[in-house]
């Protein structure tokens, strides 16, 4: 009784050969990787953004660009560099770089803040030496003008406003050795009086973020859709022509008018202040006669060194008007404070 007792508390054994046991093992195993491919297939894991190094080697045509890389700005630098030129001439030992042009009409008709360059020669972003004939200069705007030979661009819009204080802007530019697109971040920080060797005819310039030498005078500063918003003056520095100075220009070009300075048809040398005219007034935006050539219009109508010019016939000398374009007719009625006293000077043929 107690042996059997015995036997039915003893655990039954089951034997599985070595060989079942490996295939099941094996079987599991595979089961395993099949549902983490299918998985995979089914959620794609969220990989970390690039650091700004990767992200550059994305987009070959803004593969120097400084700013943070997106796609849309290498869009718009892929779309806009080829109306971008350097300007140099040919030199033993390579090229000499002198700044950048920028397309503005479509049978090659470019602009450049440089002043006239003997045997100058455009550089597209292959390379390739473009020869280039002398348009004209505006010295008005502090301009030059040459044409491309042969060979057809996509000018810039020049259509827009000038850019808004504080708007994020793109300076595009060539690298000097690989003439690969090249770009920086330009903030557009505040419109300044221009100093006081700047041309005649700027009232007002856009002062912004200080840019590297590599940005190059004459580089042209962009808006968010690859417009034209304004044009360098000079580099390593900040001030830049805005478009609506360009588009004044480059009327004057059209127009056969590049030639014509209405300030040195009158006699008159000014530059531009805001003062305050009398002890109580406002202060307001002027134009300060720093010389007047002897025998001129000017000078016949009785205009001395000093005076301050307020109007130009009955309007208000204006920070956003040009008072260039406002001298273009005679007879002219300016409004003069020369010393306490306020005038009325005819300026007459």
């Amino acid at each position: 009784m107690d042996r059997q007792n015995n036997e039915e508390k003893q655990p039954q054994v089951v034997r599985v050969s070595l060989t079942w046991m490996t295939a099941a093992v094996v079987s599991i195993f595979a089961v395993g990787i099949i549902g983490g491919l299918v998985g995979q297939k089914i959620v794609e894991p969220q990989m970390p953004p690039l650091a700004s190094s990767d992200n550059d080697k994305l987009f070959t045509t803004v593969q120097e660009v400084t700013i943070s890389p997106n796609r849309a700005a290498a869009d718009m630098v892929d779309k806009t560099q080829r109306s971008v030129f350097l300007l140099g001439t040919t030199a033993s030992d390579g090229v000499n770089i002198a700044g950048t042009a920028v397309a503005v009409t479509s049978d090659g008709l470019v602009a450049t803040t440089l002043p006239p360059i003997s045997q100058v020669q455009a550089y597209d972003n292959t390379g390739r030496a473009l020869p280039l004939a002398l348009a004209g200069q505006d010295e008005l705007f502090g301009l030059t003008y040459y044409r491309l030979t042969d060979y057809v661009v996509v000018p810039l819009d020049m259509s827009q406003d000038d850019p808004s204080v504080g708007q994020n802007l793109l300076s595009l530019t060539r690298n000097s050795n690989t003439f690969a697109a090249k770009a920086w971040q330009f903030q557009a920080r505040d419109y300044v009086l221009p100093d006081g060797g700047s041309p005649a005819g700027l009232q007002k310039v856009l002062a912004g973020s200080e840019l590297p030498k590599e940005a190059w005078t004459g580089s042209p500063i962009l808006d968010d859709e690859g417009k034209l918003a304004a044009v360098m003056m000079d580099t390593p520095g900040s001030a830049a022509i805005p478009v609506s100075v360009l588009r004044e220009s480059f009327a004057r070009v059209v127009g056969n008018q590049r030639e014509l300075n209405p300030l040195t048809d009158l006699g008159l040398d000014i530059s531009y202040a805001f003062s305050r005219p009398g002890q109580d007034k406002a202060v307001i935006f002027t134009a300060h006669v720093n010389a007047v050539t002897l025998d001129s219009l000017a000078a016949t109508a009785g205009m001395k060194k000093g005076d301050v010019i307020t109007k130009i016939g009955d309007q208000q000398l204006d920070w956003q008007k040009s008072v260039v374009a406002q001298l273009t007719s005679l007879p002219l009625n300016l409004t003069v404070v020369r010393g306490e006293q306020t005038l009325t000077v005819t300026v007459k043929q």
